[in-house]
Formats: structure tokens, sequence, C-alpha cells
């Protein structure tokens, strides 16, 4: 997961501490709190984990309104014990701040939590120290980051409910995997407030989530217990049992305002899932439906559940309010058996993401994947996976939540980039903001749109087919053909060249000659001349110029796609002229044909990858039998610009 959330920390901790920001919600019009944070320098974080900490903590301090009247910032850090850097009122301005960060040494040892959580509510938020905490309107916040197990834990969950007891809200971010889940639920105001992730590097990750839940305090009011947290989470009053949990807060990131996609959310309900973890997905869904723009023409979700056999609750079209979503989520019933994803993938090709279902063309399309164990025929879902994106250019994000399912399985099903490791259900609510913000950069797929619809392309055929004869110019002609058929050929579109070889094989043309597919179609029946070294030099000197119908290199792909049946007879000069041809931003695909070809050689002609940009046969017969193949591939990556 190289990048979750790329959003900036800027506007992302205005809305911390409740700084006015494009929001649109009154909740975050106040830029007045006061922040402490708790953070962990043990000999278990490693100096890059604990300079990339430091990282964090400045960068935040950054955005913040600092001073006196606005926004104050108190450091504290903790090992075997707890040390105050600096507090409340020390600092009126960020650069001293960040200074004192810069300057700060690790000291190693062990994790006292429980220590700088008493140091935290003991002597820094005190009105001595600059807190606030007498002012109804300014919220008292610590934030506690942390990537083990403190020492000792009961006196840890004392501090924290005594600290939560004293009207601070308490957040608690636990890096890597070593950290209690329990602990974090014990140190933080909710589980709302607990935010996990994997290293250091990717404290950014948690940056949406974090940061709107902090939008969502208030001045919370000390209570007389000292041994029970309590939280705050606020629940609507009212004379009857509400029917549904509170909405929760509505944020749809700038990525993805009128972003059109249609979004297939898939829950494991097999029989591995308990009662509690089944509600916990529903609001994962119900979390989704109030980050991402759902309306008819933007963003649309649909939600399917499976076990032995898959269910669906709502098509795309079926609802166009978040409202609506997020009611008709709540309503959904658990099942029950074995986790058939293989079944469940193949509906959503076949039915889901089929126009007649509702889908829509030419928007981003995703499937969100929710397991907490493997596939009962893994080999069967990835060939479905695969399917699903071949057909229909389906992105799938996989989630995988506790110990039940590997890595490596959602690694296979979704890629490295885009799965997701939880430690339980309750945390699929902290990744709304992280999975909105990369659904939101997914294009739609190249499938939806004619190859030259979107981004235009000048592209030159190389004919080097001496050894040919009358069938094999046969194949080449199909094979051309078969190639352009795949574009939608104009002037502001695909335009197509033809560079001819020396025995007569096809003609030459340049890429004004003709401007339909039907004229192009037509004048790969004829013949003419030339050496390799003589078409790659006329190519890289004549073809993509103005005055030939090429156009300039920002605007449109150059791509050359080279047909040979022999080795090159002047490699150094052949390798300059591709070279050339290169150098010019054209992307050249070599198609070699016959048992005379040096695959090395064609490999220097070639762009980088080879596994993309070469081809070889062993005749022209192979070319015929395969010649589907090779077309799909090289149009897809003409077509997708690699």
């Amino acid at each position: 997961m190289t990048s979750f959330i790329q959003g900036s920390l800027t506007g992302i901790l205005f809305i911390l501490l409740r700084v006015t920001v494009s929001l649109q919600k009154e909740d975050c019009a106040t830029s007045h709190a006061d922040v402490v944070f708790l953070m962990d320098e043990s000999s278990s974080i490693q100096p890059d984990s604990w300079d990339k900490q430091k990282d964090f903590v400045k960068e935040m301090i950054k955005s913040f309104d600092i001073g006196q009247h606005f926004t104050r910032v108190s450091l504290i850090t903790f090992s075997t014990g707890a040390t105050l850097i600096f507090s409340l009122k020390r600092y009126n301005t960020r650069e001293r701040m960040i200074n004192s960060l810069d300057h700060l040494r690790q000291q190693g040892g062990q994790t006292d939590t429980g220590a700088a959580l008493r140091i935290a509510r003991e002597y820094v938020f005190l009105p001595r120290m600059g807190s606030r905490r007498d002012d109804p309107d300014i919220p008292q916040i610590c934030i506690v980051i942390t990537d083990g197990n403190s020492q000792q834990s009961e006196e840890t969950k004392h501090q924290a409910a005594l600290t939560k007891a004293g009207g601070i809200s308490v957040f608690a971010i636990g890096v890597g995997k070593k950290v209690s889940k329990q602990e974090l639920r014990n140190i933080a105001s909710g589980v709302e407030y607990v935010f996990p992730v994997d290293d250091y590097s990717k404290l950014k990750n948690i940056e949406f989530a974090l940061a709107y839940r902090a939008c969502d305090v208030t001045k919370l009011q000390p209570t007389t217990t000292t041994e029970t947290p309590t939280t705050t989470t606020r629940v609507p009053t009212t004379t009857t049992a509400p029917t549904l949990p509170p909405l929760p807060p509505l944020y749809v990131t700038p990525e993805c305002k009128q972003k059109q996609a249609d979004v297939v959310i898939l829950l494991d309900t097999s029989s591995g899932i308990r009662a509690p973890d089944f509600s916990e997905m529903k609001a994962f869904v119900q979390a989704m439906a109030y980050t991402l723009d759902i309306y008819p023409n933007n963003t649309r979700i649909s939600l399917m559940t499976f076990a032995d056999h898959p269910k669906i609750h709502f098509e795309f079209d079926q609802y166009s309010t978040r409202e609506e979503i997020y009611e008709a989520a709540s309503k959904i019933k658990k099942q029950r058996g074995a986790r058939n994803l293989d079944v469940a993938l193949k509906v959503i090709r076949t039915h889901t993401f089929d126009p007649s279902s509702g889908a829509r063309k030419r928007v981003a399309k995703v499937v969100i994947l929710v397991t907490d164990g493997p596939a009962a025929n893994l080999k069967s879902a990835i060939a479905e996976k695969n399917s699903l994106m071949s057909t229909h250019g389906v992105e799938l994000f996989a989630i995988g939540v506790g110990i039940g399912v590997t890595d490596e399985e959602l690694q296979t099903l979704a890629g490295r980039e885009r799965m997701f490791r939880l430690y339980d259900h309750w945390q699929l609510k902290s990744l709304r903001y992280d999975l909105a913000d990369k659904i939101c950069q997914i294009e739609p797929p190249p499938q939806d749109f004619g190859c030259g619809d979107r981004r235009g392309a000048d592209l030159v055929f190389i004919m080097d087919t001496k050894n040919a004869g009358s069938n094999g110019i046969i194949s080449i002609r199909s094979f051309l053909k078969n190639i352009v058929k795949k574009f939608e050929v104009g002037p502001k579109k695909i335009q197509v060249s033809s560079v001819p070889s020396e025995c007569g094989s096809l003609p030459g043309y340049d890429l004004n000659t003709y401007p339909t597919k039907a004229e192009v179609l037509g004048a790969l029946e004829a013949k003419k001349e030339y050496s390799l070294v003589k078409l790659l030099d006329q190519v890289s000197t004549e073809t993509f110029i103005p005055e030939n119908g090429g156009r300039k290199r920002e605007d449109v792909d150059r791509v050359a796609i080279l047909v040979t049946d022999e080795k090159p007879n002047n490699m150094a000069a052949v390798r300059e002229k591709s070279g050339a041809l290169k150098a010019q931003g054209v992307t050249v695909y070599v198609v070699g044909v016959g048992k005379l070809v040096n695959k090395a050689a064609l490999g220097e002609i070639a762009s980088r990858p080879l596994a993309r940009h070469l081809f070889t046969v062993d005749s022209y017969e192979m070319l015929e039998e395969t010649q589907y193949e090779i077309v799909g591939a090289l149009t897809t990556y003409i077509c997708r610009g690699l």
C-alpha cells in the first residue's frame, strides 16, 4: 500500500484544530484547541522511525494556527518514565516548537505509556501550564503515538481512564503489529479514536481518518469517575430508541467530488463471521456512503454479501442518495456457509457490471472486498478476478481482517498497492478516507473507450519482411488490419503511417495520407522497397514531422511497430537509428517472425520493458495462428500508453 492518502496535511490538520477550511461543516469553524502529543521513544523504535515520528509531529505543527489565543501545543516523550519537553504555554510560534523537535534526541528504554498519560493529566492539562480547560469552547486533546505494549498495561488502562474522565479526548495511534489492539482501545476515548498503521513511514495514511474524527471532538465535561473510561461518541437523545445509529460525519474529499464511479462493496459473511463483526461491516458500508460523492451521475454503490452463495442487496441504480444506502445497509442479514469468493466474483462479472444491470460505461469501476479468511477456491477466484479486469476493467481492493487470511492471498487478489491489513473489524471505518482517496484516483478503463478517443497517437508500421513470400504477405496484411481495427482513426485520434520494405511487401504512406480507417485498410493491400537501417532512418527523420502529419509529442503518443523476419546486417547502425527514434519519444514495439531473427538484437531495438515491447513467433503461419493474442497485447499496451 504505497500510497494511501495523498491529501495535504495542511488541510487535514486545520480540520483537527477546527480551523475553517473548505469542508462546509460548521463544527470545524474554530481554531482553538489545546493539543498534547505523547511520543514513544523506547528502544524498539529504530532511528529512522524516530525521525519519521518527529517529522509527522512537525508537519502537524506547521499547519496549526499557533498562538496564545489560538492553538497551543505541548510535547511529552516516554520510554522508561516520561519527560515533558515543552508545555502548552512554553512556545507561541511553530518555529520554536519545530526547533525543539529538531534537537530532540531519542533516549531509549521501556514503554511506560501510563507515566506519559499521568504527566499529561497532572502537569500539562492545568491552567498554570497553559491549559484552557476551564473554557467551555476549547477542546482538550491528547494524541498518543506508540509502537509497543506498555510494561504495565493495567496502570496504563487506569491512567487512561483518569485522563478521559478529566474531560480530555484521547487518540491512540498504534504503529506496527506488536501493539495490543485491546490496549489501544483502553487508551483511546472510543474505538473511533484508535488508528493503526503498519509502520512509521505510513503515519500519513491515517490523516483523513484521524483529522475528521478529531473534528467531531467537542469540549468534554469532567466526570467523577476515576476507573471507568468515558467516551466522546455523541449519541442522539430521543424519547424512543433510535432505529439507526448516529450518522457518520459527512466529508467528501476534494478528489472525490463529482467522481464518476461504480463501486461494489463485497462482504464476506461466511460462518466464521461473528454478529459484532457483521455489524462493523455494515457500519463500514454506511461510512463509505458518507465519504464518496453519492449521486446518480457521480459515484454509485452496489452491495453484495457472500458465503455459500452471493446475495445482491442492491444494484447501482437502486439508491441515489447516501441516506438511502445508509438505511438499506442497516437492514441486510448475515449469511452462513463456505467462503465461495469465486462464485461472487463471477456474478459481479456477468451481472453487476453488465449495462443491463445499471452499470455505466466510461466511469471508474471498483470492487471492495472485505474478508477474514482464505477463499474456498482461490485459483478459481483469481481466474474470475482476472476475467473481471479484462472484461470490464474493474479494479479490486482487498481488505483482510485478522490472521485468517494471508498477505499473499490479498496481494494475489488485489496487488500490493490495493491490499489492506486490519487486526479487527472495528477498524474498518478508519479506512474510509484512505480508501476513498485511492478509489477516486482510478480512471475509467480503456475497454470503455475506443483506442484514440481520450488521447491520440501517431503510429507507424515499419515493414522489414523480405522473406515473407506470398503467404507471409497475406498473414502480415491480416495482422496489421486487425491492429488497425482496434483503433479510432482520424486527424484528432490515431493517425497511421507505413514505411515499406525492400522486396516488395507493402507500400509506404505518411501520417496524414489516409484520414479514415477504411482508407488505411485499403492501403495495406499494396507494395515497395528499402533496408532496415534506411527504414529506421526514414521514420526518425521524416515520419513524425509536421509536414507529414506528425503532431507535437506532448499532445499525442508516438508509436512504431516493426515487423521483421531477418537478423540486422549492420547492428551498430540499427542501434544508432533506433536510439534516435526512441530519443524523439517514440515507443518501439518489435514483432520478430521466423528462425532467422536474433532476439537479443531485436531487444536492442525495442523499448523497455521487453516483456511488453518484444514479440517473436517461429513463422508467418504461427503469426497467423497467434495474431489475436499478439494484437490484443499490442493494442492494450498502445491504448494505455505503456
